[in-house]
């Protein structure tokens, strides 16, 4: 017999995942190690305060990585001189890792 518990995060997970059929699992993926990336990083906060902004850096990751990859296509192509097309995991990784570039500032 199954716990109560592990069956109702179970129904929740796959729940919220049928909510998000558009979602491609390496955008999540890059979105989450980005994130982590950056959480790890920010040396001055505490844990709890590091564990909150885990969340929203992969909500953040997520949606913008459509937006991040086609830029940065677009920088490539006028650096290059070269068509190239950017998978949104990339652009996914590079949103998560922005915001340590501009906090990091000396």
């Amino acid at each position: 017999m199954s716990e109560s518990v592990s069956s109702a995060t179970a129904t929740a997970a796959v729940g919220l995942a049928g909510l998000l059929p558009y979602l491609n699992d390496g955008v999540l993926y890059a979105a989450f190690s980005g994130a982590t990336v950056f959480v790890l990083s920010a040396k001055e906060a505490s844990v709890p305060l590091r564990l909150v902004y885990l969340i929203p850096s992969i909500i953040i990751g997520v949606l913008a990585a459509s937006y991040a990859s086609s830029l940065l296509d677009v920088v490539v192509s006028k650096l290059l001189q070269r068509d190239l097309r950017t998978p949104n995991v990339i652009g996914a990784f590079l949103a998560d890792l922005l915001p340590l570039g501009l906090t990091n500032q000396k």
